[in-house]
């Protein structure tokens, strides 16, 4: 995997908690490296296997050119509204691999979508709004949100309900060139 080496510093405003437990997390939190896969390759890890446990497949965008693999109805529901969204350029599955130390602990994180729009660039995380709620994922979505902009890029948690309400309450409207 290609490193992208860029020298921020995140700076983390501990104004409105004034706890001593969270001024120590503040600064036993970081990101380390926001590492991509070297060219040719297409995603960070892989999805799709035959050894699979649960649902897992192939997507063929039209706006991407390509298949694209998904890991849950969910992220199937996101890369069709991806598709048909005209404020989204390009978005690739497994993108990245985050390497960050939160509460002094170093962890990795491979967030499920990246999303290139008319105004910047987004890391996105399909979870369930249950699966979300959870003091690990929560901790984790606090800290990218604060921490990713300094790298270029907004951190999202989607959640995988709200997707599929939309995938099938709503008539896409497929684009002018597939009419």
């Amino acid at each position: 995997m290609k490193s992208v080496e860029l020298t921020k510093i995140e700076t983390v405003s501990i104004e409105p908690f004034r706890s001593h437990r969270f001024e120590m997390s503040a600064n036993l939190s970081k990101i380390k490296s926001i590492l991509f896969p070297e060219p040719g390759r297409m995603r960070s890890r892989k999805v799709v296997s035959r050894s699979n446990a649960r649902s897992t497949g192939k997507y063929p965008s039209w706006k991407m050119g390509q298949m694209i693999h998904w890991e849950s109805i969910n992220e199937l529901n996101a890369f069709r509204l991806l598709d048909f969204d005209p404020n989204v350029k390009s978005y690739s599955e497994q993108p990245c691999q985050i390497v960050y130390v939160l509460d002094g602990v170093e962890r990795v994180h491979y967030p499920d979508i990246l999303v290139t729009t008319t105004g910047g660039k987004e890391l996105w995380e399909v979870k369930l709004r249950s699966n979300a709620s959870e003091p690990e994922v929560l901790a984790r979505a606090a800290f990218l949100s604060r921490a990713l902009p300094g790298w270029g890029y907004e951190y999202r948690t989607i959640f995988g309900e709200d997707l599929g309400q939309t995938a099938t309450s709503q008539q896409c409207e497929p684009p002018p060139q597939l009419r």
